[in-house]
């Protein structure tokens, strides 16, 4: 058997282990396992508590938007507030951009604004879109505007008194492709 190295590494040819020595090394990979199993390392428990929390924080981080209540009477009259995840308006404006015909959106980010009285407000959005090549980008770019506006509408209401979405909705195409992206 090779002491210094494989038997590859030292041009011997491999010795094949009795029934006795591949019995001994059985015994001793299982009484390993079961000692692994068994015990913890010290601070094991704390520290999958730490990672097991950061994941689950960084993959539900969002930032809860003010939104308006459908009916006026509804949660206004008794000073509720309604607030959506920026993560479900995202969604929305995606399902709604892939309507545009041979495009489909690569980006989509909310301008939002936090107000003095603490209310975060949507003011509107970028949309970055991949076309195709026989697309006329100037209707695309319109239609990908209005389904942002409207969806932002449904998804939140209309927006404060004074306050228009529509100076803030960039729409980019950012890519052409000789085929429809959506495929």
């Amino acid at each position: 058997m090779a002491v210094n190295g494989t038997p590859r590494e030292t041009g011997e040819a491999a010795e094949t282990p009795t029934p006795d020595e591949l019995r001994r090394a059985e015994r001793l990979l299982r009484e390993g396992a079961e000692t692994m199993r068994s015990e913890a390392a010290p601070g094991w428990f704390d520290v999958a508590q730490r990672v097991t929390g950061a994941v689950r924080s960084a993959a539900r981080r969002s930032i809860e938007i003010d939104a308006a209540w459908p009916e006026p009477t509804h949660g206004s009259a008794t000073g509720d507030r309604l607030r959506v995840s920026d993560l479900v308006v995202v969604d929305a404006l995606r399902r709604a951009l892939v309507s545009v015909p041979q495009c489909q959106p690569s980006a989509v980010d909310l301008v939002v604004e936090e107000e003095p009285s603490g209310a975060v407000r949507c003011r509107g959005a970028r949309v970055g879109l991949v076309a195709a090549f026989d697309v006329d980008l100037h209707a695309a770019a319109d239609r990908a505007r209005r389904l942002t506006l409207d969806t932002l509408s449904d998804v939140l209401g209309p927006p404060p008194d004074g306050v228009s979405r529509e100076a803030v909705v960039d729409v980019e195409i950012v890519d052409v492709t000789p085929h429809d992206p959506r495929r």
